[in-house]
């Protein structure tokens, strides 16, 4: 929400910054002037604006990338599972340029565990998400994604495999 008492839109503003940190925002003159910059990236068609948030994010490769059909959400879930590992450190930075790209600059990253490697395991995984993230310099908030119930139901284990035919209920019996 933005306060109208103390909101300010700056005419022909600028941001002056050194080595990846704001320094001051401004009038382009006055800046210019203050700080004499070797580079300028912009021009009076440009916009400034404060870095967005991803509130929702779970991995950087999309299925069509992984291999599979661009499809709803549900069957997409399927395709997951059965597409390859990929390198948890590499999927991550990707997702962070794409997303710097943008101008996101914080994200709320969301944990599965769908496409881990065989080799790592999942604290190794999840580090090295972290890791990319902070190498990246993006700001991240980082959730492990949780699971207490069957994935394919809303209802509770016992009520779902009681409502399946008798053909195709596990008796629990081998």
């Amino acid at each position: 929400m933005i306060d109208d008492d103390t909101s300010e839109v700056i005419e022909d503003g600028a941001a002056f910054q050194r080595d990846g940190e704001i320094i001051e925002i401004g009038r382009y003159p006055d800046l210019k002037q203050r700080y004499n910059p070797d580079e300028v990236i912009g021009s009076p068609s440009f916009v400034v604006i404060p870095g967005m948030t991803n509130a929702h994010h779970h991995m950087g490769l999309t299925s069509f990338q992984l291999g599979s059909l661009d499809m709803p959400l549900e069957p997409s879930l399927f395709s997951e599972w059965i597409s390859r590992a990929v390198d948890p450190y590499l999927e991550t930075i990707w997702s962070t340029l794409q997303m710097i790209e943008l101008g996101t600059t914080t994200v709320m990253h969301n944990q599965s565990m769908v496409r881990t490697p065989v080799e790592l395991d999942f604290y190794e995984s999840n580090a090295r998400i972290v890791d990319a993230y902070e190498d990246s310099g993006m700001r991240v908030a980082f959730s492990l994604y949780n699971r207490d119930q069957h994935f394919f139901t809303s209802q509770k284990d016992d009520d779902f495999l009681e409502s399946l035919p008798p053909c195709v209920r596990r008796t629990g019996e081998g």
